[in-house]
């Protein structure tokens, strides 16, 4: 499942950084030097989304002030995601890895651009369910 999954993106995305595995690639790890991780790791904190879940019976003021004291991130303003680095696609497009397995697998990915927070996006969940996959399962 997780090859199947990697694959589509892979070829859904070629040439966009979208195509890219998001926990890098083994074999280029040893060329990354310290400066590179600390350079990247400045870059994610100022630029990339942060999402803070928390759960059990709390305080909702007692998780701000703990927040406010030992989180220190850069001041934002509006939504940091980008949106117009995506290829549109209106061709079909077929790839068949043959393997010699017991099991295959069938992934089916669609262009929407429906992201989180859009009007659609809780049908495009439904849609993901029906087609194969919920994220309950």
């Amino acid at each position: 499942m997780r090859y199947a999954n990697s694959r589509i993106t892979e070829e859904m995305f070629k040439g966009e950084a979208f195509s890219m595995q998001p926990y890098g690639i083994k074999g280029k790890v040893d060329a990354i030097t310290p400066r590179d991780l600390f350079d990247y790791y400045e870059k994610a904190i100022n630029e990339d989304d942060l999402d803070l879940y928390i759960v059990g019976d709390v305080e909702e003021s007692e998780v701000i002030e703990l927040t406010n004291r030992y989180i220190q991130l850069p001041e934002r303003t509006g939504n940091t995601r980008p949106k117009g680095d995506v290829a549109s696609r209106s061709n079909v497009k077929e790839v068949i890895d043959r393997q010699p397995i017991s099991q295959g697998k069938l992934n089916m990915g669609y262009r929407t651009f429906i992201q989180f927070g859009d009007q659609d996006y809780y049908a495009l969940q439904v849609f993901n369910g029906i087609f194969g996959w919920f994220f309950s399962f």
